[in-house]
């Protein structure tokens, strides 16, 4: 035995006193107990990633040059890392007034946007008499208050919402309401198809995006949006191509071809705002699922979706660069167009984080868990563009998360794998491992691991998971773990840091394993100190990273009890970022 594993041993030897199985908050949960019941026995299921409060400016986490352990996650990055010029974020609906950009903290070169809804009904009151003077004054309203650009939302196929005795109700009262009816009123003399859908109480009746008068005249607007040099304006960073949905964004989660007409009008709308554009599609997103989505990302047009809140949904879907392997593994497919090209807008919300959401996302006490993973999820997912309220539940996150979006393996900071699993209904009902941003885990003969540290989910009706396992785990324990790196993040031999988060609360120690010189190395061993919690331990190496593919450049071993859940590699000389086409 080696003098270092002497030591290794002698460390778990003299380690402090150990929690019992009842002491840790996670272990004191039913199995497949969710949402208020798992609060039920007094003890916070979710308490490893704090206390929920509103939080209004972002928290830079402090870099530091050596090797240590601390309390918690380490989300730093080098002082010389800057967001990317293509990373766009929008604080909540009106996070743009009052001075609040200033005075959240954004980190300077962050493209803040808002999202300025329109309406065609606005832009042609009148048939045939356009009016673009109202956006415009809109748009310079923004940037005069800090936003370094705008994305437009144009709206146009509400004929109206509501019954008969609420707009009679409205009427007196709450005349905000018709701002939701987009079309112009004028279409009502060319009596253009109504949709009427009626959920949960409520009505909306669209008018028909595809009758042939309605998109003979929504065609002419886009060509006079197209002479109105809006399109020229470098503050106009994007413009939504809404369609049909129930949801008030008309988000086209709506617009299914029923007949070849009906696909080739969507075409006809998509190529008009390319003209419009002068063929610049950068700026363009378009809204949609289904063969419509797969139609805009024929066009080379981005993207926009939301609710990356339920953070499991879109595990399997090609059509924006997600799907499951063989070994259940979540992988990105980064030939996919939205992804492939980093010019083009491809965005999510993660927004729904205030006390009024507990009705529907669970109990407070798991905001901080959620909001936690669905941001990494976010970037798992290569988003460039993040639409998120005015609260930054775990302020350190979003700092991190504004300096890591919009990336590209040329040009990111850092690497990293999330540990986890949980159990969907995609691609049949089973594990769904780890959520993997160009660090890849992968078990094999040797390197075995087991889920570990089980969070409940917030709610007991998870969206696509597994009823009978109403759970995530964490974290996974293995005595040896290893992760491939991709070989164009970093090859040969480099110098980087290596954070490795951890669940302290098990009687066990571990280290890092390399290559180094073409031989074997590794850090010091770190003791697990037997607190219920996560720590992360840093350590500063230069390492060989001459592994091909999948093989692994780095292991952990370990007695075989400790979770390990998050580890990250970081360039310690970042390289420059490739300039937007």
């Amino acid at each position: 035995m080696s003098k270092r594993d002497l030591a290794w041993v002698v460390s778990i030897a003299l380690a402090p006193l150990w929690l019992e199985a009842g002491d840790r908050a996670f272990e004191r949960i039913p199995e497949n107990a969710a949402g208020a019941e798992a609060l039920q026995g007094g003890v916070n299921p979710w308490l490893y990633w704090g206390t929920y409060q509103r939080n209004p400016r972002l928290v830079q986490p402090p870099w530091r040059d050596g090797d240590d352990v601390v309390v918690g996650w380490d989300w730093s990055l080098p002082p010389a890392v800057k967001p990317s010029s293509r990373a766009r974020l929008r604080w909540g609906f009106g996070g743009w007034k009052d001075g609040k950009l200033r005075k959240a903290g954004f980190p300077d070169g962050l493209s803040c946007v808002d999202e300025v809804w329109w309406s065609w009904r606005k832009l042609e009151p009148e048939e045939g008499q356009f009016d673009f003077n109202g956006l415009k004054e809109e748009i310079h309203r923004r940037i005069e208050a800090g936003c370094r650009g705008v994305i437009i939302r144009l709206l146009g196929s509400v004929w109206e919402t509501g019954t008969p005795e609420q707009v009679r109700e409205w009427q007196k009262k709450s005349a905000w309401r018709f701002n939701r009816w987009s079309a112009p009123r004028w279409l009502e003399r060319y009596d253009v198809r109504k949709i009427e859908e009626i959920k949960g109480g409520e009505r909306v009746v669209h008018a028909d995006i595809f009758d042939p008068i309605y998109h003979e005249k929504y065609l002419r607007l886009v060509k006079a949006f197209g002479a109105s040099g809006l399109p020229a304006l470098p503050e106009l960073h994007g413009l939504l191509i809404c369609g049909m949905s129930f949801s008030n964004g008309e988000e086209a989660a709506g617009v299914k071809f029923q007949t070849p007409e009906q696909e080739k009008r969507w075409r006809e709308r998509l190529q008009a705002w390319i003209d419009a554009f002068g063929g610049e599609k950068r700026k363009l997103i378009a809204m949609g699922d289904g063969p419509a989505m797969r139609i805009n990302m024929e066009y080379g047009l981005g993207s926009r979706d939301g609710y990356v809140e339920m953070y499991l949904y879109h595990a399997e879907d090609r059509d924006r660069g997600q799907y499951i392997d063989a070994r259940r593994y979540l992988c990105v497919d980064e030939s996919n167009p939205f992804i492939a090209n980093p010019d083009i807008i491809f965005g999510d919300e993660n927004e729904e984080y205030s006390e009024r959401q507990v009705d529907c996302f669970g109990p407070i006490e798991s905001f901080n868990y959620r909001y936690f993973t669905s941001m990494l999820r976010f970037l798992q997912m290569r988003r460039n563009y993040l639409y998120t309220e005015e609260n930054a539940v775990l302020p350190d996150l979003l700092w991190y998360v504004c300096h890591a979006m919009a990336r590209t393996v040329q040009d990111t900071p850092d690497a990293w794998c999330f540990l986890r699993e949980s159990y969907v209904r995609q691609k049949g009902t089973d594990a769904l491992k780890n959520f993997e941003r160009r660090v890849y885990q992968r078990d094999r003969e040797g390197f075995e691991t087991q889920p570990a540290v089980r969070i409940p989910h917030a709610i007991e009706r998870w969206w696509l998971h597994d009823p009978r396992r109403r759970y995530d785990y964490v974290a996974r324990t293995g005595k040896r773990i290893g992760f491939a790196v991709d070989d164009r993040f970093v090859s040969g031999r480099c110098r980087v840091a290596v954070k490795v988060s951890f669940y302290d609360g098990f009687h066990d120690a571990w280290r890092l394993v390399y290559t180094q010189g073409g031989k074997a190395a590794g850090s010091a061993p770190v003791e697990c100190t037997g607190t219920d919690g996560f720590r992360t331990a840093t350590f500063f190496i230069d390492a060989d990273f001459d592994a091909k593919e999948m093989a692994f450049d780095l292991e952990i071993h370990s007695g075989g009890r400790v979770p390990i859940s998050f580890v990250r590699l970081i360039r310690l000389q970042p390289r420059m970022e490739t300039p937007q086409q």
